[in-house]
């Protein structure tokens, strides 16, 4: 990883450890570990390890609004067989910010919300084939600002804790930029590709809810 993921991860690691001071409330969005390994002939092992992180941070709700703070991390790190080279790890972050509106309560415990978001993504991904003399290693790099919003319900299980389901109404990216290399030495060719997006999709399938669950401070 990165020395500007690592700083990432630190921030996000610190903000963690200390909800106090910075938020009235913390919410665990996505919590992965995924291991595994696969064997040819029982030899030629290929290996694969992810670990993923996210987290919300958001302040003391005022006449039904709110701002939050969002931050994912994921890493994955790829073990080639014996005698080829490792690829370079994949590596991901996104920063966010934005501001949730609550509807009337539906009942003492369960809250419609709307909320617009807004922040940076970026994401790197390498393979390698070949063996020898003649490897090829692919590289992508993709960077982008995004905007999107969620709509969704909040449960309050009790004073202190929460869980919420939220459906995405769009994701756009506002200015990307992706980068490509293959090859290597005088056969290394890079691409560059620049972007804007500007749509709202009032539709999303379920399957692309998020699930958060949290406690108040």
């Amino acid at each position: 990883m990165s020395l500007k993921k690592m700083s990432i991860a630190v921030l996000g690691t610190s903000l963690l450890c200390t909800p106090s001071l910075i938020a009235a409330e913390i919410s665990v969005l996505s919590g992965v570990f995924q291991s595994a390994e696969t064997e040819t002939n029982n030899d030629n092992k290929i290996g694969e390890t992810t670990l993923e992180v996210g987290g919300r941070y958001a302040t003391d709700t005022v006449e039904r609004y709110n701002w939050m703070i969002e931050v994912l991390l994921r890493t994955t790190k790829h073990d080639a067989p014996k005698g080829s080279p490792d690829p370079d790890d994949d590596n991901s972050f996104a920063v966010g910010a934005g501001r949730r509106f609550y509807f009337q309560n539906m009942s003492e415990s369960v809250r419609p919300l709307f909320q617009m978001r807004a922040g940076l993504n970026n994401s790197s991904s390498s393979q390698t084939t070949g063996s020898g003399t003649t490897i090829s290693t692919a590289k992508k790099e993709s960077t982008s600002l995004y905007y999107a919003a969620d709509a969704g319900f909040r449960f309050d299980v009790s004073p202190d804790f929460f869980y919420e389901i939220e459906v995405p109404l769009f994701q756009s990216s506002l200015y990307g930029i992706d980068k490509q290399s293959t090859g290597e030495g005088a056969t290394k060719v890079e691409t560059k590709t620049r972007r804007t997006d500007l749509y709202v999709r009032t539709y999303s399938p379920l399957t692309s809810a998020r699930f958060g669950v949290g406690m108040r401070f």
